[in-house]
C-alpha cells in the first residue's frame, strides 16, 4: 500500500480570512483552541497545514454551536507542511516521520484527555480528523474512553511509515466510526475495501461511510467552496458527521 498522504489532485492549502469564535488554552505546553461547553466533547486533528490551516477552526466553531466541547489541539507544536510548498511523496514522508502516535501525538493527547476528565466531560468523547489527522483518530479509537470517530478524506496509510497499517489499526478501533473518503482516495477506505469490510463487520449499522466521488482529497476543510458543488458536499460531509456525533455520544 502507498504510503503517500495526498493524491496528485488534491486540494490545495486554503487562505481564509475567517475569525474564530473560540478560545486558546494552554495544557502542560500544549496549546489547544477551544469553543463550547458541555459533557461532550470533541478531539479535532487537523491535517497537514497545520493549527491554522484552512476551515478547521471555522469547523470547530459550528460543531460548538451544535451544543459540543471543541477542542482542538496543536499536535504538531506549530510545525505544518508550508501552504507554497508542494506536496510531495518523499519530503512529505521525511517531515511525517516526525509526528509517531508513540510517543510523539500520544502524549500530547493525553493531556487532552486529562483536561477532558477534570472537566467532566471524560464519558463522552468523539473525534474527528482531517486527512493525516484520520490516522490520529485511528490510534485514539483503540482507547475504551471513545464513543466514536469521524475521519474526512482520510489518510491512515502514513501509519506505513511507522511499521502499521490503517488495516491493523482498524482491528483495534473499539468504538463506531464514519468514513468520507473522497474520489482519489485509496479503496481500502471505500465499499468493498478491507478498512471498510473491518469496520462495517464491527460496528454494522453504526459504521458510516460515503464516497464523495465528485471530491477531491481535501475538500472538507480546504476545498474552494466559492465552487457551488464542493460548498454543497463540505455542506453534506458536516451535517453527516454532526448526524453522527448526535447518535453515538
Amino acid at each position: 500500500m502507498s504510503e503517500k498522504c495526498c493524491p496528485a489532485d488534491s486540494a490545495a492549502a486554503l487562505s481564509t480570512t475567517y475569525q474564530p469564535k473560540g478560545v486558546e488554552i494552554d495544557l502542560d505546553g500544549l496549546k489547544c483552541y477551544t469553543n463550547g461547553k458541555g459533557g461532550k466533547s470533541i478531539i479535532v486533528f487537523y491535517d497537514i497545514f497545520g493549527y491554522n490551516g484552512g476551515r478547521t477552526k471555522q469547523i470547530c466553531d459550528q460543531i460548538a454551536d451544535e451544543g459540543y466541547y471543541v477542542i482542538l489541539p496543536d499536535i504538531y507544536d506549530g510545525d505544518f507542511w508550508p501552504a507554497d510548498k508542494p506536496i510531495q511523496p518523499e519530503p512529505l514522508s521525511s517531515w511525517f516521520k516526525g509526528f509517531p502516535w508513540i510517543p510523539y501525538q500520544k502524549e500530547r493527547v493525553d493531556k487532552v484527555m486529562a483536561h477532558l476528565q477534570e472537566k467532566g466531560a471524560d464519558q463522552s468523547i468523539g473525534c474527528l480528523g482531517f486527512c493525516a489527522g484520520a490516522l490520529s483518530v485511528f490510534h485514539l479509537c483503540a482507547n475504551e474512553k471513545l464513543k466514536c470517530g469521524a475521519s474526512c478524506h482520510p489518510s491512515v496509510q502514513l501509519a506505513g511509515l511507522f511499521g502499521s497499517s490503517p488495516e491493523a489499526l482498524a482491528k483495534e478501533i473499539r468504538c463506531p466510526q464514519l468514513l468520507y473518503p473522497a474520489s482519489g482516495d485509496l479503496a481500502t477506505y471505500k465499499q468493498g475495501g478491507e478498512v471498510f469490510s473491518i469496520l462495517q463487520e464491527k460496528f454494522a449499522d453504526k459504521f458510516v461511510a460515503k464516497e464523495f466521488v465528485d471530491m477531491t482529497h481535501g475538500w472538507v476543510s480546504r476545498g474552494d467552496i466559492k465552487d457551488p458543488k464542493i460548498a454543497a458536499d463540505v455542506k453534506s460531509a458536516l451535517d453527516g458527521v454532526l448526524s453522527f456525533f448526535k447518535a453515538n455520544m
